[in-house]
């Protein structure tokens, strides 16, 4: 398996963790800081606003996986740089979010 390989996978899980624990973390008072998702929550509810924005979030994890060797170099670094960024990102919001719910 390689690196971008096991990026993307750990991407499209934490995709999944940032789902389980905005849950947990809304169930216990806290409040959605990302304003468009509470937007969203508040138009059509909470777990089909997070379902949409988490689809959203494995598409594009599946895009940079797929552009990681592509033929332009410019367009490969940059996708590489963004699945590092995704997974780093993902796992404080994930910690954070898990932090809130109490756990």
């Amino acid at each position: 398996m390689t690196l971008y390989l096991s990026l993307a996978i750990a991407g499209i899980a934490l995709q999944v963790l940032d789902f389980i624990s905005t849950r947990q973390a809304l169930d216990r008072g806290a409040l959605e800081g990302n304003p468009l998702i509470n937007s969203l929550m508040s138009s059509i509810g909470i777990v089909p606003a997070l379902l949409v924005a988490k689809v959203i979030g494995a598409l594009s994890v599946a895009l940079l996986y797929w552009l990681h060797d592509d033929p332009d170099p410019f367009i490969s670094a940059i996708s590489k740089v963004g699945l590092v960024g995704v997974v780093i990102l993902y796992t404080f919001i994930v910690r954070n979010n898990f932090k809130l719910a109490g756990r």
